[in-house]
């Protein structure tokens, strides 16, 4: 059961998502957001799935974030900086399966990991990183707003000191330095 841009495998007791867009950098869109949320919602209720992993096709990008340059009349929501509701519905249900899954939900990022990817991979209960993984948050560069509960999450895992220092900088760091 996958979509053309979201792959879902099943292994035994094991789900892995793979965001299949490596010539977007794995961009995030609507068709992959609801793929994961229908998905979640389904392995939940089988009650067969032990752990869900998701990563990024290829080795360029787990996701470079929410796709930006979507071409108008796509279906969803079409990203507009300094309106964040609009581009972050999707994230938000996303997110909420993450959070009700009754399995942990791991991200095994390798390559950028920035933007809404970043987002998406710090609700997954664990992160596991190449070393040649890129994190970063843009939205000072481009004038999208994040709301409070997705940075409240980046100051629970990094502290308010190097989430100030992600979202108004803009810089990508490795994982070293984001542990």
């Amino acid at each position: 059961m996958s979509n053309e841009a979201l792959i879902v495998e099943q292994e035994g007791h094991v789900a892995t998502f793979t965001i299949n867009r490596p010539e977007k950098r794995n961009a995030l869109n609507p068709e992959i957001h609801a793929g994961m949320v229908e998905h979640i919602d389904r392995l939940s209720e089988e009650g067969d799935v032990r752990c869900l992993v998701i990563k990024g096709q290829g080795d360029l990008a787990f996701s470079a974030g929410d796709d930006l340059k979507r071409a108008p009349g796509d279906p969803g929501p079409q990203p507009t900086p300094g309106k964040p509701a609009e581009l972050q519905w999707p994230h938000r249900k996303t997110v909420q399966s993450i959070f009700d899954a009754p399995f942990p939900v791991v991200a095994m990022i390798d390559g950028y990991c920035v933007g809404g990817g970043l987002a998406l991979a710090t609700e997954c209960d664990i992160r596991i990183s190449t070393d040649r993984a890129q994190l970063g948050i843009p939205p000072s560069r481009l004038g999208i707003i994040y709301d409070y509960e997705r940075i409240q999450v980046f100051i629970d895992l990094v502290g308010p000191a190097f989430t100030k220092e992600l979202f108004c900088s803009g810089l990508r760091v490795d994982p070293q330095r984001a542990l």
